[in-house]
């Protein structure tokens, strides 16, 4: 009986000797399976981003190639980010024609929003073969405010960030294009398109607020970028409301420090202290050095 149990007992550590020798050699070669794999996959990146590269490089080349023969430039625009009385922006266009017969007549085609017909407009030649129109646009010029607030705790944080519509998006899409005119010949440029809502900004630039609550008052950071260089952001204000009645109006010190890596033409602004509960109401006003003024609510309870 004893033989037997021994027996028994060899054979199944036989058995788990053997399974386990075979379980390490296939763990061992799925091992190897999964090497080979993740290479076949590395070399297919590898791959891949020589052709996307290779493509790239072909279409660039195509791209100048094209410019090359092409008989006229691209059109640049050169905006004039400066509001007239009437609130007119003028759009600056300018172009380089190649090979121009003498006396061709050469014009710009442009239209705007949702309008379908094309206006034409003149064009000034400022030397061989480079030209300039500009046309007048109405744009209600006005910052852009990108507000972030972080509630008690850093428990709440919400960012604003004006967005832009459809809506806009189409009135402010621009077509133009350039014609040659000479004799019976006439050749006409790509038709070339732009978005113009950014100009919107005029030269009032970015107005960036960070408004903290702590535990019982508020902190407010303001820098202001991206303006012109004739307007400057002058003075800052925020306004505390309550139950919609205005309670308590505090200007904001300007920081006698700008950082090192700051841009150029950039304000900072800060009032580390304002007294108010959770259900106050918080409006940043802007007030700039020629005469306008901008306010945006930053906060609603």
């Amino acid at each position: 009986m004893n033989q037997y149990k021994k027996y028994v007992v060899t054979f199944v550590v036989g058995a788990l000797i053997v399974s386990l020798v075979m379980n390490f050699r296939m763990f061992s070669k799925m091992d190897q399976v999964e090497q080979q794999i993740h290479s076949i996959s590395n070399s297919q990146q590898q791959l891949t981003d020589s052709v996307n590269r290779q493509s790239n490089e072909i279409n660039g080349i195509l791209q100048d190639f094209k410019q090359e023969q092409s008989w006229i430039s691209d059109i640049r625009m050169q905006p004039n980010t400066e509001t007239d009385s009437d609130g007119q922006m003028q759009l600056g266009f300018e172009w380089q024609v190649k090979e121009l017969p003498d006396n061709a007549e050469v014009d710009f085609h442009y239209s705007l929003g949702k309008q379908d017909e094309f206006e034409q407009v003149s064009s000034k030649q400022l030397q061989d073969g480079l030209f300039q129109a500009s046309f007048p646009v109405e744009v209600e010029t006005r910052p852009q405010w990108e507000v972030t607030y972080i509630g008690n705790q850093h428990a709440q944080e919400q960012m604003q960030v004006e967005e832009q519509t459809d809506e806009d998006r189409r009135n402010h899409d621009l077509r133009y294009y350039v014609t040659v005119s000479h004799g019976e010949t006439l050749k006409s440029s790509t038709i070339q398109r732009s978005n113009i809502e950014h100009l919107r900004r005029g030269g009032y630039g970015v107005v960036q607020v960070d408004l903290n609550q702590h535990q019982d008052s508020y902190s407010v950071h303001v820098i202001n970028h991206e303006t012109s260089t004739n307007v400057m952001l002058e003075d800052v204000y925020v306004l505390t409301y309550k139950n919609g009645t205005l309670v308590e109006e505090q200007k904001l010190e300007p920081d006698s420090g700008q950082p090192e890596n700051a841009p150029n033409r950039t304000t900072f602004y800060h009032l580390n202290k304002i007294e108010a509960d959770e259900d106050t109401r918080f409006v940043m006003k802007a007030v700039y050095n020629n005469g306008e003024t901008f306010e945006k609510n930053v906060h609603t309870p």
